[in-house]
């Protein structure tokens, strides 16, 4: 019984947004990477996982780092109809396996998408695992901002966006950010440091687009 109450929620859950995203009008700001043709690490904030997935839907296949809670599963649920490859495991459950599985993926020349602050914060604080997943995939870090021009904002740790229908969703590619093989891990910070601030870069040059 539990395992159909599942089913009918993931369908329900999956084609509610899909509903909800067919009304959004994306525009990209700068350069679009959207074709880039290597492996690369699509890195964006937790709150912004929802319409930065379904915007690539059609575009790329991803593998996505999803965390083994019971909303995680309706989350990779999701990810498996868009036709993207969820994988299991987050930085409080299960990371060294998921790690091992995406980087496996990088290898094979599958792009992979992470919510560097995710599952639980410190909201807008990087999680040093991408800098050691992009270092050994020999892959760039791509800062991934993706902004709802109108939203709503859920009461949890990241304030998750959920973009309101027929709103403009306005999405900013930052410039690729290559950690060389060799780098310590007393050396992620600076990384880390960089990988934020074009993050918060992006968001601000989209938001002033919007001024205008």
């Amino acid at each position: 019984m539990k395992r159909l109450i599942f089913i009918l929620l993931s369908y329900l859950i999956y084609y509610l947004i899909r509903a909800l995203a067919a009304t959004w009008r994306v525009t990209h700001i700068g350069q679009d990477r959207r074709e880039l043709d290597r492996a690369h690490i699509l890195a964006c904030w937790h709150q912004n996982a929802l319409h930065g997935i379904f915007v690539q839907n059609g575009v790329k296949k991803y593998a996505a780092m999803v965390s083994r809670s019971y909303d995680g599963e309706l989350v990779a649920a999701s990810l498996r109809r868009l036709g993207h490859h969820p994988v299991r495991g987050s930085s409080t459950r299960g990371g060294q396996e998921a790690a091992g599985t995406m980087l496996e993926a990088l290898l094979a020349g599958i792009p992979s998408a992470i919510t560097i602050d995710g599952p639980k914060g410190p909201v807008f604080e990087v999680h040093f695992g991408v800098m050691s997943l992009a270092r050994q995939a020999n892959c760039p870090i791509i800062p991934y901002s993706v902004y709802p021009e109108k939203f709503w904002s859920v009461n949890s740790w990241d304030k998750f966006r959920i973009p309101k229908p027929f709103t403009r969703v306005f999405v900013d590619y930052g410039e690729p950010i290559q950690i060389p093989d060799g780098t310590f891990k007393k050396q992620y910070p600076e990384y880390a440091s960089r990988l934020k601030e074009a993050l918060h870069a992006g968001e601000a040059k989209i938001i002033s687009e919007l001024i205008v």
